[in-house]
């Protein structure tokens, strides 16, 4: 009995090692570029939280301010801590949210109790602060978007610790 041999066609051979080498180089250099981008979304977004968080901050005191209220607290709650005036009449303003998982917020109002007071990578805030004035020229630090800056926003205005920093922040 005779086995027949078959001729392999030369369209009918597999990928060649360097192909299969190549096909995989493409692939992971792919990968490495998906990767990287993707690291700066995450510190943007949470940068973006920041100054928004910082933003409603200055609106609340300044609501405060014009509805003539003379003493604020700031009493944590589970969620953030609940910006209230005290003085001369009770009232809610907002909520700020604790700071996103990689950054620090430190909120220093002058002439509060328990000023500073911050919260840390997802942590509740640390204390409350009361007696403050809304018209007090509060600060609002955000850090840890990137190794070496921080973002600062006051009555006066936002800004940036470093020349070349806060490239996170829009």
């Amino acid at each position: 009995m005779r086995t027949k041999i078959k001729k392999v066609k030369k369209s009918e051979k597999g990928f060649t090692l360097i192909e299969m080498l190549i096909v995989v180089a493409i692939i992971g250099i792919l990968a490495t570029i998906v990767i990287f981008s993707v690291v700066g979304i995450r510190q943007k977004a949470a940068a973006t939280r920041a100054k928004a968080d910082m933003t409603e901050i200055k609106k609340s005191f300044e609501m405060a301010s014009i509805d003539g209220c003379t003493a604020l607290s700031l009493t944590v709650t589970g969620s953030g801590a609940m910006i209230n005036c005290t003085a001369p009449t009770a009232k809610n303003y907002a909520t700020i949210q604790v700071a996103p998982s990689s950054a620090t917020y430190t909120l220093t109002v002058p002439g509060g109790t328990n000023s500073p007071m911050s919260s840390a990578s997802g942590a509740a805030w640390s204390a409350g602060i009361t007696g403050a004035s809304p018209g007090a020229a509060y600060t609002l630090a955000a850090s840890g978007f990137d190794s070496t800056s921080s973002y600062t926003c006051a009555p006066s205005g936002c800004s940036c610790s470093s020349a070349t920093g806060c490239n996170t922040i829009p």
